[in-house]
């Protein structure tokens, strides 16, 4: 696992309690869910000793409403934010597992046998 996982996926979580919470549309948080956004995207192709993956596709999916969310803002479509906050909140709960499964494992002294790739 990529030591950069569980800092990743904390940010993540961060981003999703205050999008979900309250969408802003400030640009700062869009320009960090667009950070973000990419940071996923190049973290689920970051190679992996350890399966499951724990940047995957339910992370790559949140990510992406996080910031749909964000770009349209509180005056935004209300139907596509209901949409998104709903589908986000039903995956919040599988990329919450994943940060505790990266948090438990980078807290696992290592054993010198892992691959280290980036």
């Amino acid at each position: 696992m990529n030591p950069r996982v569980p800092e990743l996926l904390s940010r993540l979580l961060d981003l999703a309690a205050r999008t979900l919470e309250r969408p802003s549309g400030d640009a700062r948080r869009v320009a960090l869910a667009e950070t973000l956004v990419e940071q996923v995207f190049e973290g689920a192709g970051w190679a992996t000793d350890t399966p499951p993956r724990l940047i995957n596709d339910f992370t790559l999916m949140l990510a992406k409403l996080l910031r749909l969310i964000e770009r349209e803002g509180p005056l935004g479509d209300r139907e596509i934010i209901v949409r998104a906050e709903t589908v986000a909140r039903a995956l919040l709960p599988f990329v919450q597992a994943d940060a505790s499964r990266a948090m438990a494992l980078a807290a696992r002294p290592s054993n010198g046998n892992e691959r280290r790739r980036a």
